[in-house]
């Protein structure tokens, strides 16, 4: 997903990469170019509070224990997932005409599976930045 300044790769298992003006010399975040590990800089996690239990809404880099469904369109990709009562949809695009990459996590909380009340969780972010110091290869 690009535009003429700026863009990311994501793979099916939701790992990724971003740059700004081109894609091998000003990496953002690490590529790892390594289809078996399928490894990446960038990564978004979900945690139940009460358990303690924590996943990604992607398939890695920390799989939950229920089935993924990863689709990717022009423009866009989306992972699905519910894990412990809580769905989680992420969805990622690049502005066309910004270096803006979204990644829009939307979470919802089952009914049955906390009584009514909300279930408190929480998300967190991590992204492995490039730079003078810090090579990305």
């Amino acid at each position: 997903m690009a535009n003429p300044h700026f863009g990311t790769v994501i793979s099916e298992n939701g790992m990724a990469y971003t740059w700004s003006e081109n894609a091998h010399e000003f990496r953002l975040t690490p590529f790892g170019n390594d289809p078996v590990s399928d490894a990446g800089g960038e990564a978004f996690y979900l945690r139940d509070e009460e358990s303690g239990h924590f996943w990604s809404p992607t398939p890695l880099p920390s799989p939950g224990a229920t089935p993924y469904v990863s689709r990717h369109g022009f423009g866009y990709s989306s992972f699905e997932h519910a894990e412990g009562g809580i769905s989680s949809e992420l969805t990622v695009y690049v502005a066309l005409d910004a270096a803006v990459k979204f990644s829009v996590l939307k979470c919802a909380t089952s009914q049955a599976a906390h009584a009514g009340s909300p279930q408190p969780a929480t998300w967190s972010g991590y992204w492995a930045t490039c730079g003078r110091n810090r090579p990305c290869t």
